[in-house]
């Protein structure tokens, strides 16, 4: 089922790349907004390119900022369990955070369920996993928002972690870069990543694995 978002989601990263150069020295930012890009386009069927500043909205932007924001000082409160008693600044600013989030989250997901509901969908949007929920009719309004809000946070805060570790190993190893080049090369011949190309790519299966 997964296969289904492989459009959506290589669409992302191909436009996310166009950019990258202009992260050169901002390499965990250009994960985290590619990872939210990525997400973004599976969940709810949209291209936000935050990773083109020209292109962005303010809103998406804040909502990849609270995101790493709240995840991270997350990490740091479990390990300060006074801080439920003595909150200080830490709690507020990741309360601020997680609140920003999720109060994005629900509006990229209100908006998708307007156009769900005015009939309003084709393309991406339409095969979006979001867009899936909302025809089952087994949730109501907040709780695909709430599913929203969870999916994205916690997407992109992983995606990008994982995204980043592989992009740096395979720098560190150039050999191993040119090895997979070499079969993306061979198998897709510059064209994009799809489903059925999937099986002839074991290199890249077992890095990413």
């Amino acid at each position: 089922a997964a296969k289904e978002y492989l459009p959506a989601i290589t669409e992302a990263a191909k436009l996310a790349s166009q950019c990258a150069a202009e992260y050169e020295d901002r390499f965990d930012v250009f994960v985290s907004r590619m990872s939210f890009d990525m997400f973004c386009a599976l969940a709810v069927g949209k291209q936000p390119q935050t990773t083109n500043a020209k292109l962005a909205t303010p809103a998406d932007l804040q909502f990849v900022e609270d995101s790493i924001q709240g995840f991270s000082m997350g990490g740091q409160l479990l390990l300060e369990p006074h801080r439920k008693w003595m909150p200080g600044d830490k709690m507020t600013n990741f309360m601020a955070a997680m609140e920003g989030a999720q109060r994005r989250g629900t509006e990229v997901a209100n908006e998708l369920l307007d156009k769900l509901e005015a009939g309003q969908v084709d393309g991406l949007l339409a095969n979006s996993y979001m867009a899936k929920l909302k025809r089952r009719g087994e949730l109501s309004r907040e709780e695909l928002g709430e599913t929203m809000m969870a999916l994205l946070m916690a997407g992109v805060d992983t995606t990008s972690h994982v995204t980043s570790w592989l992009l740096l190993n395979l720098a560190q190893h150039p050999d191993k870069q040119q090895l997979l080049r070499d079969e993306l090369s061979s198998v897709l011949q510059g064209g994009d990543l799809v489903e059925d190309a999937m099986g002839k790519l074991p290199y890249l299966k077992a890095f990413i694995r």
